[in-house]
């Protein structure tokens, strides 16, 4: 019997979102937006692509508030790093 060996080729994982501002508006503006993270960072790899119209999911909000802090840019990018070295590490 010939046995056969399976690899992992690619893995998504989807997280809903890091660590963001509160999404009240609240008395200490330039503290969150010291916070908020560039959109730059936020989406470094991704291509967001619509049709032609759709203006659905924007990331604008009511900035700063509601949006995605440098520490959840950070945290999201750790935890992908762990996940692939776990992977890695038990193939």
């Amino acid at each position: 019997m010939v046995k056969t060996r399976f690899y992992i080729r690619q893995t998504n994982i989807i997280f809903r979102h890091g660590d963001r501002s509160p999404i009240t508006s609240l008395k200490d503006v330039q503290f969150w937006q010291d916070q908020v993270a560039n959109q730059c960072d936020v989406m470094c790899g991704f291509k967001i692509i619509r049709e032609e119209g759709d203006v659905k999911h924007t990331m604008e909000g009511n900035p700063p508030f509601g949006m995605l802090t440098k520490k959840g840019v950070v945290d999201i990018k750790q935890k992908g790093e762990n996940f692939r070295k776990e992977i890695i590490a038990n193939g």
